[in-house]
């Protein structure tokens, strides 16, 4: 099964949930507060992403709630098959990533290639973590707002979400 198959399945499961009126906690992904616990400590030689979704500012359409996101124009290991492909968010999920020292583009899009990308270039520095809050009131419909957030504003509103993926897993970036 390779990682936009596993994606689609997943973003069908997702897309039922909402219709059906539950959150992703209603089948079993864990919260932030879960899982931020047991991931491994950051490398000091590292730097670490998070990037979430905000739900507030997002439309009343399901298919919109839906961002696959790029770090640096790569996608990342999702499964533990090491399939590669971007990672898909909805509303109220995040994802963490470790990567490397330095000048770092995040990029979003709703499901459709036909749909604008939201990007953020950012700087991150050795041992330190950043957050990347995406949301929906970007000047152009349906492109995603991009910005970096504070340590303290992402971390109340994390409080509220859910990890993407049911087991906590340290993403990696990776050339498809």
């Amino acid at each position: 099964m390779n990682a936009r198959m596993l994606t689609t399945m997943m973003s069908l499961i997702i897309v039922a949930a909402i219709a059906s009126g539950c959150s992703p906690g209603a089948f079993g992904f864990p919260t932030f507060a879960e899982v931020h616990p047991q991931l491994p400590e950051l490398n000091p030689e590292s730097s670490r992403l998070i990037v979430y979704v905000c739900s507030e500012s997002w439309p009343g359409g399901v298919a919109d709630h839906f961002v696959d996101v790029w770090v640096d124009g790569k996608g990342v290991v999702v499964n533990r098959f090491g399939s590669i492909g971007p990672v898909t968010l909805s509303k109220n999920q995040f994802m963490i990533v470790d990567v490397p020292p330095g000048d770092h583009q995040v990029e979003c899009r709703h499901g459709s290639i036909l749909m604008p990308k939201g990007r953020l270039a950012l700087k991150t520095t050795c041992g330190q973590t950043s957050y990347v809050r995406v949301g929906e009131r970007g000047a152009i419909p349906g492109k995603p707002d991009l910005r970096e957030t504070t340590p303290d504003e992402a971390l109340h509103e994390l409080q509220a979400m859910y990890y993407f993926n049911k087991k906590p897993l340290l993403l990696e970036l990776r050339s498809e």
